[in-house]
């Protein structure tokens, strides 16, 4: 076997379910590993179709999502630089239960999922952190039932309001959110319409708990946001 290209090992180390692994790990994962590019609406899978890969993010978005008898889509999550997606699929050697495509162009790391799994058959570090990931996942989705269910649309957009700062807080941000995604995604994300969004949005505004400019949001009052996903106060 080749040596892997230096840029192949770097997207390797960086992806958060492989990092920190040996050296002669990354070896054998550059060898299952390749690189595609996706255009902004261009499918990386559609539900059904057999995952024969475990797709990692390396640059621009991806959504999952599923579409419903009448047509109308329902995003599930919004997969960020270095995550995986499709995981349980690719390790359960089943077909993907939903459909993923780029919301912006996108760079995604593929990983051979039968050769994925003979890997993490002998590696128990590894398959600790594919047990994390699944857990994370089915916490994520979890919360996403609870909200689409259980709440109203303004709880469930401070919530990810909330979610969303810390997120990009976290790669050098602070308060302030910026939109990576059309606001009608952000709607279908949160299971509602863009109209019933934008009424969400400028009842906080009104409120005094964010402040909002073209694409970015301020988090003006984080305690006022936090009582209201809570479902304590309305806007």
């Amino acid at each position: 076997m080749s040596a892997p290209s230096p840029t192949l090992r770097q997207w390797l180390r960086e992806a958060n379910l492989l990092r920190g692994l040996p050296e002669e790990d990354l070896d054998r994962l550059a060898g299952i590993a390749r690189t595609r590019s996706y255009a902004p609406g261009e499918a990386v899978f559609q539900e059904g179709d057999p995952a024969d890969d475990l797709p990692i993010l390396l640059s621009g978005q991806v959504r999952i999502y599923k579409t419903g008898p009448d047509g109308r889509e329902q995003t599930l999550r919004l997969v960020h630089r270095g995550e995986a997606f499709g995981e349980a699929a690719a390790l359960l050697d089943q077909p993907y239960p939903a459909s993923a495509e780029a919301t912006a162009p996108a760079r995604v790391l593929v990983l051979d999922a039968a050769g994925f799994r003979d890997l993490l058959a002998g590696n128990p570090q590894l398959a600790l952190r594919m047990i994390a990931a699944l857990s994370r996942l089915l916490h994520d989705f979890t919360a996403l039932v609870e909200q689409l269910t259980l709440r109203e649309v303004a709880p469930r957009l401070a919530a990810w309001l909330l979610a969303e700062a810390r997120r990009q807080q976290a790669r050098g941000g602070g308060t302030v959110v910026t939109l990576t995604i059309s606001k009608g995604l952000l709607a279908s994300r949160l299971g509602t319409v863009p109209e019933t969004l934008s009424r969400a949005l400028a009842r906080m505004r009104q409120a005094g708990l964010i402040e909002v400019k073209g694409r970015t949001i301020r988090v003006l009052d984080a305690p006022g946001l936090e009582a209201m996903a809570e479902g304590q106060v309305n806007a």
